[in-house]
């Protein structure tokens, strides 16, 4: 069966439009008939905050790490004028790392440039993608006496609809790195909207991956580090990608968010990358709500739904009722932590607003199993004096969950 193709036309580097002194690329796709029902634009960008001087074959690593995606399921070529050598083997390694993990996939994806180019970057120094949540606080807390170069990529994990709420949020890690000597670097993005993830979650994900959308197996590993590439050439050699799961839940098989033996196949140039939170959560929010205590740092930001709960209530940063806002909540009261200094509103009344939903609201399965089960399980002695949490928690840890689809 012929293979569908992709063609990405020459890279255009211009000016940023977001950006007052940045870069902007910009690639054309030209796509298969027989696969355009899961794109929905045929023009790809990201655009920087700051100058690129890197070598042409890197400035591809983004929009190729955009479209890996629907080709390993849909076996497609994809053809490019020039590739990073070492990316290019990365990401044959990567192919066949979640072959094993998926095997029900095709993963018969092939890259083929009409350059390939070894690089360098010609710098020692580190760089992470840092979203403010949990996992990118914990990371950032380990390894912040090296002076990381910062990125917060905007179109990461939003759509454009979304993009203004995250522009108030990212402002304040702004304000917050400035003041603690970080150095910050941004982006935007359309990376996630140029494919209809709605047509390929509905035609691959059960039966491919048994889960329920793309962007956690096949999307979270490459696209962070990816889009940070451009920015490597004289500044780093070296990434930290944050995880999500413990050894618990990579046990499960359950990779919704990044694993090590994915996140450190990722490389280009002499860039190195290591994957750092493979950890119980415990651990994880203990460290960084110590360092958010450390440098003043009021925002943890999980949630995922706070670009419309913020029309209702602008004053609040995390929306209290997502799954994300709902487990970390959970997790921080149990490890004796008041989420109240982190971003989160928790009382008696929003404590009540949580068992309604978590008494109505269907949960995806392996979210029960990997994050709310192990806390149902764990002792209420560290919860601290808020009230109506101990109530609220030994509630909790009695009720049995609703499982979605």
């Amino acid at each position: 069966m012929k293979k569908p193709v992709l063609i990405i036309e020459p890279v255009c580097l211009e000016e940023s439009v977001e950006f007052t002194h940045g870069d902007r690329i910009v690639n054309k796709i030209c796509i298969d008939d027989s696969i355009k029902k899961y794109f929905t634009s045929d023009q790809f960008y990201i655009e920087y905050s700051d100058t690129l001087y890197c070598d042409e074959s890197i400035l591809y690593i983004p929009v190729v790490a955009a479209l890996l995606p629907i080709a390993w399921l849909v076996s497609a070529k994809i053809y490019v004028k020039s590739i990073d050598a070492r990316f290019l083997e990365s990401m044959n390694k990567l192919q066949s790392v979640l072959h094993g993990i998926y095997p029900n996939a095709p993963f018969g994806a092939e890259i083929i440039a009409d350059k390939v180019v070894n690089n360098t970057t010609n710098s020692i120094g580190v760089g992470m993608p840092f979203s403010g949540g949990l996992d990118s606080t914990y990371t950032l807390a380990k390894v912040c006496d090296e002076n990381p170069y910062l990125f917060i990529i905007l179109g990461l994990t939003t759509r454009t609809w979304q993009k203004e709420y995250f522009r108030k949020v990212f402002s304040f890690y702004e304000d917050w790195t400035s003041k603690n000597n970080f150095q910050l670097m941004k982006a935007d993005t359309n990376i996630r909207e140029i494919l209809d993830m709605n047509a390929i979650d509905n035609d691959f994900c059960m039966k491919y991956l048994n889960v329920e959308n793309v962007y956690g197996p096949l999307q979270l590993p490459i696209l962070p580090p990816a889009a940070i590439a451009p920015l490597s050439v004289g500044r780093f050699n070296h990434v930290y990608i944050s995880g999500t799961t413990s050894e618990e839940t990579e046990v499960e098989r359950y990779n919704l968010s990044q694993i090590p033996e994915v996140d450190e196949c990722n490389t280009w140039a002499d860039i190195t990358t290591t994957h750092i939170g493979h950890i119980p959560r415990e651990d994880k929010i203990l460290l960084a709500t110590k360092f958010a205590d450390e440098t003043n740092l009021s925002i943890i930001h999980a949630c995922i739904k706070t670009d419309t709960w913020s029309k209702i209530f602008p004053e609040y940063v995390n929306c209290n009722i997502c799954v994300k806002c709902l487990w970390t909540i959970i997790e921080m009261l149990l490890c004796g932590k008041d989420p109240n200094k982190y971003g989160y509103v928790v009382d008696e009344s929003t404590l009540r607003v949580m068992k309604i939903v978590l008494s109505r609201e269907p949960i995806y399965p392996p979210y029960i199993k990997c994050y709310f089960q192990p806390l149902q399980q764990k002792s209420l002695d560290k919860v601290l004096g808020i009230d109506g949490a101990i109530e609220f928690l030994k509630w909790f840890q009695s009720v049995e969950l609703l499982r979605g689809k």
